[in-house]
């Protein structure tokens, strides 16, 4: 695995993953946040990144989509956190729980 792939293989980050960020670990972040990511810029896998700017729903603690936003992560955090790799028919419905 290289630092620009996901430990279940594939790209570090994708559509539909699900990721839980600490404050520090966004732009202007004030808590902890998880969002599933609906847009993945260009390039965005690149090794050499520091920050990412990444579209996704921000999820409700029980998973349930809640608002849209753009985000500028900080992509260490990502490699030392990998995204939730979901199946697809979880990526459709948007719920983490079914």
């Amino acid at each position: 695995m290289t630092s620009g792939e996901h430990p279940a293989g594939g790209p570090l980050i994708t559509e539909g993953d699900v990721l839980t960020l600490k404050p520090r670990d966004y732009c202007y972040g004030s808590e902890p946040v998880t969002f599933k990511v609906t847009f993945v810029p260009k390039g965005a896998n690149l090794p050499g990144l520091e920050w990412v700017q990444l579209h996704g729903m921000m999820l409700h603690p029980d998973g349930s989509p809640w608002q849209e936003k753009a985000f500028l992560v900080r992509v260490q955090a990502v490699r030392e956190n990998p995204g939730i790799r979901l199946e697809p028919d979880v990526r459709e419905t948007g719920m983490l729980d079914g």
